[in-house]
């Protein structure tokens, strides 16, 4: 069978939907293109003809006519709702630290640190979160990345405020404030030429810039998908979020190396509770991956990387770790941690290194 994927969509729902796994999607189509990030969700690119099993389960054709009145309506409702919310039943306020390292033949290559400040509300009854970034600190480490420090705090002046719709299983759903985020992006993309955190980048590379911010910001599936790359959010938006303990699932989530960007795979996320009181409860989530490319990493490494590192391609391996601790009286995360190791053993490592602070509003 036959699938024509009409709008990008997440990997995980298509096969979802399709009744498959992404193991049998990918094995079918090896050259299926793919978009996502190293730490956030792999989604599958519009446009594309997709081979299926001939168990699948064919999606039902949803029509689009005569709801016009009902569509205004509800647009009506949402309007009036993101009005009134400002902050939910549950409000936190988060510091977060970000650090990454790429190593080569063991050696740093390079380095950065990033630094956030959060509030998060939530409304579980309406099933509606939103992310304010208050403040952000960035310290690159590589050399000719001087000027990225200040250029990508202005850039996060956009997406400032985030309004999100949520799942039954706690994980981003939709974007309900798109277009106050367009209307940002449009008032700094008219200050980009005159402004001073821009000012050390060529024109070439700033059309290019600009060219970006236009794709992102006017591409509401886009700045989904790149939230669900942000780690903030991979580790907030969650099935403890609207689950009991015994009602959670294994979880996954699809993403690309950071080495061989062509090479896409699936995160399988098994949750464990360590430990409960009165006041607290701690889990642990640990993921591997369930099907990865190897000839074509090898493929890709003897490409881009055998020169440099000059021994041959040695052994793959991924590890996600998280572990986060869940206030029993909001069920909101009080502190988590989360840890990213990919590699080429000996060769290549990529590592991230995430921690997650609850702090006073």
């Amino acid at each position: 069978m036959k699938y024509y994927i009409e709008k990008e969509e997440r990997l995980s729902k298509l096969t979802k939907r399709l009744g498959i796994t992404s193991g049998q999607l990918r094995k079918l189509n090896p050259q299926m293109k793919i978009l996502g990030g190293l730490s956030g969700g792999i989604y599958v690119q519009s446009g594309q003809t997709l081979n299926l099993p001939a168990d699948a389960k064919m999606p039902a054709v949803v029509s689009t006519s005569g709801n016009a009145r009902s569509t205004q309506a509800n647009e009506e409702e949402r309007k009036k709702l993101l009005e009134k919310l400002e902050f939910g039943e549950a409000v936190a306020r988060y510091r977060a630290k970000q650090i990454n390292i790429i190593k080569i033949n063991n050696v740093i290559s390079a380095h950065s640190t990033v630094k956030y400040d959060y509030c998060f509300a939530l409304n579980r009854e309406k099933k509606i979160a939103q992310v304010y970034l208050n403040d952000s600190v960035y310290n690159f480490y590589t050399n000719g990345s001087e000027y990225l420090e200040d250029f990508v705090r202005v850039s996060d002046k956009v997406k400032k405020k985030m309004i999100y719709s949520i799942e039954t299983d706690g994980s981003i759903k939709d974007l309900l404030n798109h277009k106050e985020i367009q209307k940002n992006w449009q008032q700094l993309r008219k200050e980009i030429p005159r402004h001073k955190a821009f000012s050390k980048i060529n024109k070439n590379m700033l059309n290019q810039i600009v060219k970006a911010g236009d794709d992102e910001y006017n591409s509401k599936p886009l700045l989904i998908r790149n939230s669900n790359n942000n780690l903030f959010n991979r580790v907030l938006f969650s099935q403890y979020l609207t689950r009991n303990f015994n009602d959670f699932e294994v979880e996954e989530f699809e993403t690309i190396s950071h080495f061989f960007p062509q090479v896409g795979f699936t995160v399988n996320c098994k949750t464990q509770k360590t430990k409960e009181n009165t006041e607290e409860t701690k889990y642990e989530k640990k993921g591997t991956p369930f099907f990865v490319d190897i000839d074509q990493m090898i493929l890709l490494y003897e490409q881009n990387y055998k020169k440099q590192v000059e021994f041959k391609f040695t052994d793959y391996l991924y590890d996600y770790e998280s572990y986060f601790t869940v206030s029993n009286k909001d069920r909101l995360i009080d502190y988590a941690t989360v840890s990213i190791n990919e590699r080429v053993k000996n060769n290549l490592q990529s590592e991230v290194i995430y921690e997650l602070k609850r702090v006073e509003l």
